[in-house]
């Protein structure tokens, strides 16, 4: 359905012994960390989902039914019966047949980046304190959007331009029928970046106190104050419990996204 490639996560750090013996130390490092979709959308989004709605006709409730001392009634008195006479088929209905989600052109991975900067020192003989600064932030996701009020969806990096090169490109050059769907697609796909970019935000003091009583003995602690800002919630949907990581309903309406910004 997509190919993530480029998925290149470095990580670089830096460590720094201003008394040359070991006793202290003021060290930062940088990381790259990639997400590893989980399956739920091969099975939502590219596994042929389909959707059956039967509607029956009030006219074609049954009467309630007694087996032995049990009667059955119809399950809702507004006509979606338990039971129904003549043939066994609703009056009318949809089958929405399923089929693959659209992946918008030059979707990329999701990742997220993260700044460590600290330092330690022993500040008498087994005793060590330090002080660090930490802070994690998004820098892309890869979640399904509709442009249309949910009735169908594009997975893609919300807030992001997808690369439309080729498609402008056939666009140019092909029939007139063609070339006006493909333009009607590139339009489509162009309203991707109107979406919010994603922001989650974590910043965090962390406090750490060690110390060595004997060989066998040794304690620490740590007091770590931290915020988490942003508009986006994460592979998870706090507000109806949703867990479909990479498709939940966080961009299926755009009018839901304003005032998104807090903890």
């Amino acid at each position: 359905a997509m190919n993530l490639t480029g998925s290149i996560a470095p990580r670089v750090g830096l460590l720094y012994d201003w008394t040359k013996e070991g006793r202290s130390k003021i060290y930062g490092n940088w990381g790259r960390f990639f997400e590893a979709i989980p399956l739920s959308i091969n099975n939502r989004a590219f596994g042929g989902e389909s959707l059956v709605v039967p509607i029956w006709q009030y006219g074609q409730c049954g009467p309630p039914v007694t087996e032995g001392d049990i009667t059955i009634l119809p399950s809702d008195p507004l006509g979606c019966p338990t039971r129904v006479t003549g043939a066994n088929v609703p009056g009318y209905g949809n089958n929405l047949l399923g089929a693959g989600t659209l992946v918008a052109p030059g979707t990329r991975a999701q990742y997220l980046d993260e700044w460590v900067l600290g330092t330690e020192y022993e500040v008498i003989e087994d005793l060590v304190v330090g002080a660090s600064y930490q802070r994690r932030n998004l820098g892309r996701v890869i979640e399904d959007v509709s442009i249309d009020g949910a009735q169908s969806y594009i997975v893609a990096n919300p807030g992001e331009m997808p690369d439309l090169a080729d498609l402008r490109a056939e666009a140019g050059t092909a029939p007139p029928d063609r070339s006006s769907l493909l333009w009607d697609k590139i339009e489509d796909l162009e309203k991707i970046a109107r979406f919010p970019k994603p922001r989650r935000d974590y910043n965090a003091i962390q406090l750490t106190a060690k110390k060595r009583f004997s060989k066998s003995f040794f304690a620490q602690g740590s007091y770590t104050y931290s915020r988490l800002k942003g508009n986006h919630p994460g592979l998870y949907t706090p507000n109806n419990g949703q867990v479909n990581p990479n498709i939940n309903s966080q961009y299926d309406l755009i009018d839901l996204l304003a005032n998104l910004d807090g903890n």
